[in-house]
């Protein structure tokens, strides 16, 4: 009963879940390789990459769908962008007791992620609700699960997948069974 238009499933989730099978099983050859590193640029570059996918992502989730749907897609995904953008600050704030530029650079795209598979179909409200519990669930798997994720797949997930790709595309999906079963799409 819905498309599926930005992703949330198909892209997202399944890559996500598939590079950290990769990263599981690759262990070996990267055993010696130097550890992560986080500085100033970095977290620059970072953040104008972030800048540019928040702009442009009610493009993504607009390009396949109907061309009555397009103004609605773009509303909700702009709605879910902004509410896990404060939800991000929020949450970051809360768990760590400062705001890391690393939550904001990445977990703050987690709406745009969730609200992919019902972006043309859901409501506003439907959508700032997704983006506040996208944006909750990608900072608290930033804070909280990625240590013990990497501890269980005895590997490092450099970029996140699993709190920006992974988790927010299965919440997009289980919110897209909910939203087409009570509209009876």
């Amino acid at each position: 009963g819905f498309l599926d238009t930005g992703g949330s499933i198909v892209i997202h989730a399944f890559g996500a879940y598939f590079g950290l099978g990769v990263v599981a099983n690759t262990l070996s050859k990267f055993k010696d390789d130097p550890g992560v590193t986080v500085d100033k640029n970095s977290n620059q570059f970072c953040l104008l990459g972030s800048m540019m996918l928040w702009i442009f992502w009610p493009s993504f989730t607009s390009a396949l769908v109907a061309p009555d749907r397009i103004v609605l897609t773009v509303i909700n995904t702009v709605f879910a962008l902004c509410a896990a953008t404060l939800a991000t600050f929020l949450f970051s704030r809360l768990i760590r007791g400062k705001i890391e530029i690393e939550d904001i650079a990445t977990a703050a795209l987690a709406g745009g992620v969730a609200i992919g598979s019902t972006c043309d179909v859901a409501t506003p409200g439907m959508a700032l609700l997704i983006g506040l519990c996208a944006g909750t669930l990608s900072t608290v798997g930033y804070a909280l699960i990625a240590p013990r994720l990497e501890r269980l797949i005895k590997g490092t997930d450099t970029c996140g997948i699993n709190n920006l790709h992974g988790m927010p595309g299965i919440l997009g999906a289980l919110s897209a069974i909910l939203i087409t079963h009570n509209a009876g799409i």
